[in-house]
């Protein structure tokens, strides 16, 4: 069974010498965004040419992003997340694990986004909702 973050949370407040830190730190997940997308094209059943495609993403990028050459924006996850019909929970985990910052509900743009997943908006349905905002976040570029 995974362990969840408060557990973790609590293993590292527990702590009392660097050594029992290095050992919480061990048990560390250390799934990558590569292969956390892996896993949710296998869940989806997408393969990684499919979502490449959907999500307009050029093929060199893409695979950059898969094998940890190249981190992915914030723009390219979300443009992934559409195309495979995410929840806001899967893809804050691709956000996390690329580094970014979750969606946040009390974010205009973030919220015109979770919007857009939650009701299986197009890319360019929810860069038409950003732009009517006056959004200075660009999913697409015109």
């Amino acid at each position: 069974m995974a362990i969840t973050t408060e557990e973790f949370k609590n293993r590292i407040n527990s702590a009392k010498s660097t050594e029992e830190l290095k050992e919480v730190l061990k048990s560390l997940p250390q799934t990558t965004f590569g292969q956390r997308l892996c896993e949710l094209c296998d869940e989806h059943g997408m393969k990684l040419s499919e979502v490449q495609i959907l999500s307009g993403i050029t093929k060199s990028s893409f695979y950059w992003f898969i094998d940890g050459t190249r981190t992915p924006k914030k723009s390219h996850i979300i443009r992934i997340g559409v195309a495979m019909g995410l929840s806001v929970e899967q893809l804050n985990e691709l956000l996390k694990l690329a580094k970014h910052k979750e969606l946040y509900a009390k974010n205009k743009d973030d919220a015109i986004i979770m919007f857009g997943l939650k009701n299986n908006l197009s890319d360019i349905e929810i860069s038409e909702l950003l732009e009517e905002e006056k959004s200075t976040f660009k999913l697409l570029e015109f």
